[in-house]
């Protein structure tokens, strides 16, 4: 089939790096259409896994069925397609909205997109406007929860000043991991994307979908999705990302001796999963799951670097030993549980509510400026807390031996047992019982927390000092077993 030369040029902007077929493309697809491209045409073999794997349906018409490949893709078009790749179930209610009937096609698929978080809501969503290549890219950058890109990932595009500043994070990021190519230099981030430049994008992000429960014992070479709960992914190893998908739900995925060697992003599960025994992920553990609580366990010797909780408002429960845990989310209630952590990172603005459980240890507590109001409750054991965000809150009747409180990290209070609190020049810093520890001075919790063995002086010590003469010694704690600390995330 000869290529005009429009198709040509689209074909250059969206062609992306292996072009390889979800398992058994060559496979007819289950229904046939009238415009399907013939094989070897640049998009027929995406269109036609997108077709087997339920992710495009056609159009009828009197004279047939069409799936339309030159068609521009409609917001409500995107919105299903990627609540299908998904699995998406839970939907949002469309509050103030004005343009979606209730008895819309695309009125649930809204809903799943805004619950996802993959479109925002608005009091216009434009169901029926075509997309743009730039609104798609962002679109794909929420659900896939991938690192926001740069204006120095589109360098090498001459029309990189087209990019809305919006748009930069969701366009660079696909341009960065490949999946999305220029033609003579272009982007073309206003121009509307088609069906078929789509199905190839799609394409190239999963290579595999596991739509049915139980043991799988080979995985195609790319990004794999599971979006059923009751999976088990047993000896084999992921090239690219795992996407736990939102299909999962409340159900439990198994990884067991799995390598990553990309992401894992875990957007369902349960409180009882997901199980990770052996194996382990080079990238990052992302947990992004909207709602509901869920529990990550590292067994069996997992290396697990890296947990990121990107999303959610119930307790994220983590398990095992693990290097570094970063909470970006705001106000995501977090518990650490028989393990140990290498260091806690919170980054979030609105701060974290963190639970060290009695069977838990971790090494540092590090609470980022923005975290303000984050409150720390330690039952097991904690090596060091540093703050830096204003009221902070370290309580609990587990061991903590310092907690240095940064200058700006006001009204911060420590009244965890025999605890040394290191001021260095924030104002109303309290420990045990209410008393106060003056900027540039310490205090030492009594053994009940309730009050302080050794009173700051009152004219002040030098930074980060011991509390003057007859200061009870803490024992620094020995927490065995603690993960390789990461670097520090950005």
């Amino acid at each position: 089939m000869r290529m005009t030369k429009v198709l040509a040029f689209f074909m250059t902007i969206v062609m992306v790096f292996c072009c390889i077929p979800i398992i058994s493309v060559a496979e007819a697809a289950s229904e046939t259409f009238k415009d399907m491209p013939q094989e070897g045409h640049w998009s027929a073999a995406a269109l036609k896994t997108a077709v087997n794997n339920n992710l495009l349906n056609g159009f009828k018409e009197a004279d047939g069925t069409y799936i339309k490949p030159d068609a521009p893709l409609t917001r409500a078009q995107m919105a299903a397609i990627v609540n299908r790749a998904f699995g998406a179930q839970k939907k949002a209610p469309l509050i103030g909205v004005k343009d979606v009937d209730a008895d819309a096609w695309y009125a649930e698929d809204l809903q799943k997109a805004v619950y996802m978080g993959t479109m925002k809501l608005d009091t216009y969503m434009r169901p029926d406007d075509s997309i743009t290549r730039q609104e798609a890219f962002t679109v794909l950058a929420r659900a896939f929860k991938m690192t926001d890109g740069t204006l120095d990932d589109l360098s090498a595009f001459a029309d990189k000043d087209q990019v809305a500043d919006w748009a930069v994070p969701g366009v660079g990021a696909l341009v960065r991991n490949g999946y999305v190519k220029g033609s003579d230099n272009l982007l073309a981030p206003k121009a509307n994307i088609t069906r078929a430049q789509f199905a190839v994008v799609m394409d190239n992000m999963i290579k595999q979908y596991i739509t049915q429960a139980g043991t799988v014992t080979s995985v195609a070479s790319g990004n794999v999705m599971v979006n059923v709960p009751d999976v088990t992914l047993k000896d084999v190893t992921v090239s690219g990302d795992l996407i736990i998908g939102d299909g999962v739900g409340d159900g439990d995925v198994t990884l067991e001796n799995v390598m990553i060697k990309g992401n894992l992003v875990v957007r369902g599960g349960g409180e009882n999963s997901v199980i990770i025994k052996g194996g382990g992920v080079e990238g990052k553990v992302v947990v992004a799951k909207v709602d509901g609580r869920i529990r990550v366990s590292v067994e069996e010797g997992a290396d697990i670097e890296v947990v990121v909780i990107n999303d959610g408002k119930d307790d994220v429960i983590i398990e095992g030993t693990i290097g570094t845990v970063e909470v970006a989310a705001p106000e995501v209630p977090v518990v650490v549980q028989n393990g140990t952590v290498g260091k806690i990172e919170v980054t979030g603005e609105g701060g974290a509510s963190i639970t060290v459980a009695r069977d838990a240890a971790v090494n540092d507590v590090v609470v980022g400026s923005n975290a303000s109001g984050t409150t720390l409750n330690v039952e097991g054991r904690v090596a060091k807390v540093e703050t830096s965000a204003v009221s902070t809150i370290v309580s609990g009747t587990g061991t903590v031996n310092t907690v240095t409180v940064k200058e700006g990290a006001d009204n911060t209070a420590v009244t965890t047992p025999s605890t040394k609190v290191n001021n260095e020049g924030a104002s109303g810093v309290t420990a045990g019982g209410g008393a106060e520890v003056p900027p540039n001075s310490s205090a030492t919790n009594d053994d009940k927390g309730a009050g302080v063995v050794t009173k700051p002086p009152s004219s002040g010590g030098g930074s980060g000092g011991s509390g003057g003469s007859g200061s009870v010694a803490v024992s620094a704690i020995s927490v065995e077993g603690v993960a390789k600390v990461g670097e520090t995330l950005t």
